[in-house]
């Protein structure tokens, strides 16, 4: 992993998988949970949804 991780498809499928099964913000939620150096610095909900993820720089 680098700076940076980007997300898609995050309004679309964040709360329900494609599946049925549990959505992406779930996953995301447990990543950002088990990783303190992580955090959201966008996020957009039109066309299906993105989420940014950027390494807080120590």
């Amino acid at each position: 992993m680098r700076d940076y991780i980007i997300l898609h498809d995050t309004a679309t499928y964040g709360g329900k998988g494609e599946d049925g099964g549990e959505g992406l913000r779930k996953a995301i939620d447990e990543f950002l949970l088990g990783n303190a150096g992580w955090r959201i610095i966008e996020e957009r909900r039109n066309n299906n949804g993105l989420i940014v993820l950027e390494r807080v720089p120590w």
